[in-house]
């Protein structure tokens, strides 16, 4: 809305609610011929004990207008499946859910920028969900992390696809941010954001390792300012990645000092609780108590710092 008042080129008030609802917004990829599970919205609870009536496979169910992961769960037909409809229901405004099949693969959170006729997508991280056992049926991503383990090929395949369903969606000036998941060689959409990453992707993690500045590119954009296409282009490869806190519940007693200490592949924390707090239970991501964002010459490297840092915060 602002956008047309002050004639920038934003996203339109279609787009915009094309990408807010899930159940639009996976009709229209739909049409547009761009892959995406199996979905349907929920009528009611009878709807959904008919969907999960005489198979074995595993589904999702959230909000169609959410985030953050509020409400989103992992099903089956050994679920209770009452008690997961209605936790689902109360974070929907709207009061719908939408259903889709489980696709096994690596999933993928991409960034990328619509400029007219070009495209570019800056950033692939691979995302972690190593505890989707430990916190179901909560759908919890613990972290993430980059380069990822595709050929170029098939990184071409998903920068392509995530293109496709921005332009798909309605973006012309602009940046998407896509939730993908790698399964059986095939690239499929689980959802479009007409917006920038969050979980400090856009901000922090592709900056650090390609040297693009997705943040002022985003904002030239929105302004109407023309852009350095140069600007785009990787300047640098280093590995990173992030973990978030997850403690148990309970109350922090104390926190430590001496992680503070100088480390030069720590890039970025922050704790979110503070002493004296009481630890929630972990049912979304805004339940996360903290992060760490690392830096390093390889991956794996990469990655054990990350993990390092949080084994040193947290003790349960």
């Amino acid at each position: 809305k602002i956008a047309k008042k002050l004639n920038l080129p934003g996203n339109s008030i279609k787009t915009a609610k094309l990408s807010t609802d899930k159940i639009k917004m996976k009709e229209k990829l739909k049409k547009c011929g761009i892959q995406v599970p199996w979905f349907s919205e929920v009528k009611n609870l009878n709807h959904l004990k008919k969907i999960l009536k005489n198979t074995d496979l595993k589904f999702i169910i959230k909000p169609t207008d959410s985030r953050g992961a509020r409400g989103v769960l992992q099903i089956d037909s050994n679920s209770d499946l009452a008690w997961s409809y209605n936790h689902c229901l109360k974070e929907s405004k709207s009061k719908k859910i939408i259903i889709e099949k489980f696709l096994d693969g690596k999933q993928i959170s991409s960034e990328s920028i619509i400029y007219g006729a070009k495209s570019f997508t800056p950033g692939l991280i691979e995302r972690n969900y190593e505890y989707l056992k430990k916190f179901s049926p909560f759908v919890i991503e613990n972290g993430g992390q980059q380069p990822v383990e595709l050929s170029n090929i098939n990184i071409n395949k998903i920068s392509q696809l995530t293109i496709k369903a921005g332009r798909c969606l309605g973006v012309k000036y602009g940046t998407v941010k896509g939730d993908i998941v790698f399964h059986k060689g095939k690239p499929y959409i689980i959802e479009i954001a007409t917006r920038l990453s969050g979980g400090w992707m856009s901000s922090d993690q592709i900056p650090l390792a390609t040297g693009v500045d997705v943040l002022k590119i985003a904002i030239q954009i929105a302004m109407g300012d023309k852009i350095d296409f140069n600007k785009l282009k990787n300047k640098q490869k280093n590995a990173v990645a992030i973990r978030y806190f997850f403690p148990k519940s309970g109350t922090i007693f104390s926190i430590k000092k001496n992680i503070l200490k100088k480390n030069k592949y720590i890039k970025k924390f922050k704790f979110f609780l503070k002493n004296k707090t009481i630890i929630p239970k972990v049912t979304n991501h805004t339940k996360r108590a903290g992060f760490v964002i690392t830096a390093a010459s390889t991956k794996k490297k990469a990655v054990i710092e990350a993990k390092k840092f949080v084994d040193s915060v947290i003790k349960n």
